[in-house]
């Protein structure tokens, strides 16, 4: 006969190791966005930002949010990250990420590439500008919780 404290011991431990995989934790490349985000939308440090491009020649692409930033301030509010589940994840050391953030709905595209081992910027959009166009997608998060339920949204509370 067996024990009845087996078979609760057997699903707790189910249980520990199921929460366990469904962790929240950031992988190297989503930090390396949120940190990208961070430097240019948040403490607009153009010189901490500049250092995480791969190609030093978009560092003048830089400038005008920086000073943007800079301007307006914004707080260090939660944020919502996802890799683009419209991405083909054809290359592994390619993935690029969308940043939501809901205290003014705005949404952030960073584009990281993996060289020699360490994640650099290849890319990097942010919501429309009225001064300086760019990338129109202030519903990106509201579609694409729509189009692409099962979209995991890692929740960030001040990156």
């Amino acid at each position: 006969m067996r024990k009845p404290w087996s078979a609760v011991w057997l699903i707790l431990t189910a249980v520990f190791l199921w929460t366990g995989c469904r962790s929240n934790d950031l992988s190297d490349a989503e930090q390396t966005a949120v940190q990208f985000y961070k430097a240019v939308w948040v403490q607009g440090d153009l010189e901490r930002a500049a250092a995480m491009l791969k190609d030093q020649k978009k560092a003048e692409d830089l400038r005008w949010r920086v000073e943007e930033t800079r301007k307006i301030r914004p707080s260090n509010s939660a944020i919502f990250i996802t890799e683009s589940p419209q991405d083909p994840h054809i290359q592994p050391g390619l993935k690029t990420y969308l940043i939501y953030r809901e205290a003014d709905k705005k949404d952030y595209m960073v584009k990281v590439r993996n060289v020699g081992g360490k994640w650099r910027v290849i890319s990097f959009k942010q919501s429309y500008s009225l001064k300086r166009g760019g990338y129109n997608s202030f519903e990106t998060y509201e579609r694409l919780s729509y189009e692409h339920p099962h979209t995991d949204w890692k929740k960030i509370e001040n990156p």
